[in-house]
């Protein structure tokens, strides 16, 4: 959520000083996790966007973390051109392992979920399709991909093309025992914004914008190269399960990042049902 401003020292600065690097002695390849944000939603038009689709504009991307990743990679193309061997992997959202659930929990979805269950309120008609890509498969793709002679340079999405919704993700926590109730949007709005301790306060904005345009918040991705070059290593993304998600959760109440749903009750949104998840 943070301005272009904020981000550019880290994200385009630090990005230029590995290059430095990388170029100072000897060539040294480097591989640079972007963003499948990198695209401007609008323009794919419901055809998947291929790694070498136009990128940008920097005006058309909806935050200043986006462009700061942009304009990264233009200065990685800078590279390329000049005969270092970059590779780029675009990523979405990643999500927590498939084996512990263990996730980090400053990512957009998992706050959001978070200030759902704050609000105990759901904006009625939330359908959304969200792609989380489990960070063990992401992190064992990019350590393959980075071993094959024939890959250096090139430009890989890794990202999962089997989705649940916030619908599914809604369902099970009720499942859980949670209560969310529906709401208009305007009073779902309300809510958050007389909660400063709510952790959804800065999103709603893009909340609303993921919930009313998913297909271009998080539009189509073709992933057919990564999965050309890593057949046959044994890399394979998972298929994206209710039951994973259930992991997840596991995590984050153990983890005191979302609440049980007994705590949940104790504070008023629920009486009497049992905690699903174990």
């Amino acid at each position: 959520m943070h301005p272009f401003t904020s981000l550019k020292d880290a994200n385009v600065g630090g990005t230029r000083e590995v290059l430095r690097l990388a170029a100072r002695h000897r060539t040294v390849p480097v591989h640079y996790l972007s963003t499948t944000g990198v695209f401007a939603g609008k323009q794919a038009k419901g055809k998947p966007l291929a790694t070498d689709a136009p990128t940008g504009p920097a005006e058309a991307l909806p935050s200043g973390y986006l462009r700061s990743k942009w304009v990264a990679e233009q200065v990685i193309g800078i590279a390329r051109d000049r005969g270092l061997p970059v590779s780029v992997h675009r990523v979405d959202v990643i999500s927590g392992d498939q084996v512990n659930g263990a996730c980090q929990t400053r990512d957009f979805v998992w706050l959001s979920l978070r200030g759902l269950l704050r609000a105990g309120a759901v904006p009625a008609g939330l359908v959304a399709e969200v792609p989380l890509t489990p960070v063990d498969y992401v992190s064992a793709a990019v350590v393959t991909l980075s071993r094959q002679s024939d890959t250096a340079g090139r430009t890989f999405h890794l990202y999962h093309q089997s989705h649940l919704t916030f619908a599914d993700f809604i369902g099970e926590l009720r499942l859980a025992g949670h209560r969310l109730e529906d709401v208009d949007w305007e009073s779902w709005r309300s809510l958050i914004r007389s909660d400063t301790d709510n952790a959804m306060l800065p999103l709603p904005e893009a909340f609303e914008m993921m919930a009313r345009d998913n297909a271009a918040f998080y539009p189509p991705v073709d992933t057919s190269v990564a999965e050309r070059a890593l057949a046959g290593t044994g890399v394979v993304c998972p298929p994206m399960t209710v039951d994973l998600f259930r992991r997840y959760v596991d995590f984050f109440v153990g983890a005191g990042f979302l609440p049980a749903a007994q705590e949940a009750n104790d504070t008023g949104q629920r009486e009497e049902p049992q905690p699903r998840f174990r």
